[in-house]
Parts: C-alpha cells; structure tokens; sequence
C-alpha cells in the first residue's frame, strides 16, 4: 500500500477517501470487502453526507459517538417483523470505522484517528459451537462421495480445515508450494496467508497429508498455480467452497456447515488437548492474545478457570 505524499490541499474530501480505502480491499476477500463497504461505505458515509459532513477534518470523536448512538437506535423489518439493530452489528460499525480512520492516519491524511477517543460499545458473547466426533466422522465420510476425482478434493478441504484451523482465504490461497512434506510417513506443514498479509506455519498431520496426496494424484491439471480447482479446472473460490461445504452438510445431515465453524472445531479440540493458549494464539493467526481468550469463552472454555487445573495447595502437598 502506498502512502500518500503531503500536499497543499487543506481538506480532504470523504467520498474520496471512502472509495480509495474500498479499492484496496478489491483484490481481497469478498466477505471483507462487503463488510467495509456496509459498514463505511454506507453507514458511516451516508450518515456524515447527511449531517452535512464532507471533508474529514470535520470528523469529531463526538460526531462518532453519536452516529453510533444512531446505529443503536435503528430498527428494520424482517419478514414481517420489525427488529432492533443487534449489538453487535454496532460493534462491526465501531471496528470498521476505526480501521478506516487508522488507514487514513496511514496515508498520512490526518495526524491522528477521531476514533481513538471513541469507546467500542459492548456486545453479549454468542455461544459457538464445533462439530461433535459423530459429525465429523459423517462429514468424512460423506466427503468421500463426490464425484470422481472431487471426492479426493472435497476429503482434502475437510480434512485441512480440521487439522489447521485455516480460514477460509487462507484455504483459498494455498498452492503446492505451500505444503512442507514431513519425513518418513509424518505429515509435515503448510504455510498460511492469511490477514493484513501476515504468513504463519502450522503443523500438517498424517491423516491431512494423506488427503492431500490423494487429491493432488486424482486431480487433472490445473489451469493455474492454486491448489484447490472446479469441475473447470479454474481456481477455487469462496462461492464455491460454500457451496460445496453447504451440499455436503445436507447430504451428510450436518447443520451449519461453514468454513468458519471447522476453526472453531479445531480450536477447541486443540485446547481440550494441549491446553497452551500461546501456541493456539499463534496456530490461529491471532494478533494478540486477549483475541484467543474471547474465542475460548465463545467455545465455552474458560482459560485458567476449569477443573482441570491443580490448585496450589495440591503443589504444595
């Protein structure tokens, strides 16, 4: 990302700045930039056009609390019924806007973020839930099904989402240079890009190895360097591994089959096992460690406090 020089002009227009913070999220995700552009494209801007806000010098922390405040206040009707706007849709609103104003303090634009002042409001803490062993077994073997050499690529992805936890882009970026094949029979590791272009390796076990192996001798030869391809040999992407996950569950009668819930699967499975919040902050690509305790509430546990910890007193004895 390039930063932008200084220049003479006092005043920067918003609309301007919104569409080139957007441009930098077009090659990203889909998902990201939909989420940027919901949250600043449209929320955040449209409010500011309408109170008459057009440069972002004259964006206030006060202006911010009080746009949230208004985001708080929103209500709209689904089928029928006439809902609030969740809190933590809020909270996507106050995340979003911090990023965009932190980029602009990036691009040298403005010498400080209005949003430094602005306190993110609170949310309740939804229960997530990984799939059971029963459920994995039937998504496995389910997998296995497809047709032709997609049976060998769809037990690929599953078995590479449990084992590493991958987001699903991180899926979506793997090529064969990814993959570090282990040594005698062990699996190995596989590199993931994952966000704000941070790289990290994660240990690849036999049974994914395996998977993958499989999948690389059945597939026909891809039309470019990425891993994961179509019935057309083109790359994988996220409609289509949702797709394809949202088939298998039905098939396999699993609810709820996302990308995302596998990570949660492998979150709590590898904590259940090993019991190193550090190392999972790592395995998971988080930034900072108060992230991994959140995702540990949110899959019930609770890190420190459980029975399966030896007080001192027994140290002690």
């Amino acid at each position: 990302m390039t930063k932008r020089k200084a220049v003479e002009l006092s005043r920067f227009e918003l609309s301007d700045l919104v569409g080139d913070f957007l441009s930098d999220y077009e090659s990203g995700p889909p998902k990201t930039l939909a989420y940027y552009r919901d949250n600043v494209g449209r929320a955040l801007f449209n409010y500011l056009s309408g109170r008459g806000i057009d440069a972002i010098e004259d964006v206030t922390p006060q202006v911010l609390r009080e746009w949230l405040i208004h985001e708080a206040d929103q209500s709209y009707d689904r089928k029928g019924h006439v809902r609030r706007m969740s809190p933590r849709t809020v909270v996507g609103r106050h995340t979003a806007a911090r990023r965009f104003f932190s980029w602009c303090v990036e691009q040298e634009i403005i010498p400080k973020s209005p949003m430094d002042m602005v306190r993110a409001p609170k949310a309740p803490e939804d229960a997530v839930v990984g799939f059971t062993d029963e459920e994995v077994e039937r998504l496995i073997r389910e997998s296995g099904k497809a047709w032709g050499w997609l049976a060998a690529r769809d037990r690929a992805i599953v078995t590479t989402l449990l084992g590493t936890g991958a987001r699903a882009d991180e899926l979506l970026r793997m090529t064969e240079d990814s993959i570090e094949w282990g040594r005698q029979g062990k699996g190995g590791r596989i590199t993931l890009h994952g966000k704000g272009g941070k790289i990290r390796r994660v240990p690849m076990g036999h049974t994914t190895a395996k998977a993958i192996k499989r999948y690389l001798r059945d597939r026909p030869d891809p039309r470019d360097d990425a891993l994961w391809i179509t019935l057309r040999r083109t790359p994988m992407n996220y409609g289509a591994l949702n797709m394809m996950l949202k088939h298998l569950g039905e098939y396999s009668g699993v609810e709820g089959v996302t990308p995302h819930r596998f990570r949660h699967t492998y979150a709590s499975q590898w904590w259940t096992h090993h019991r190193d919040i550090l190392a999972l902050k790592n395995l998971l690509g988080h930034s900072r460690i108060v992230t991994t305790e959140r995702y540990l509430r949110s899959l019930g546990h609770e890190y420190g406090t459980d029975h399966t910890y030896e007080t001192p007193d027994n140290w002690l004895a």
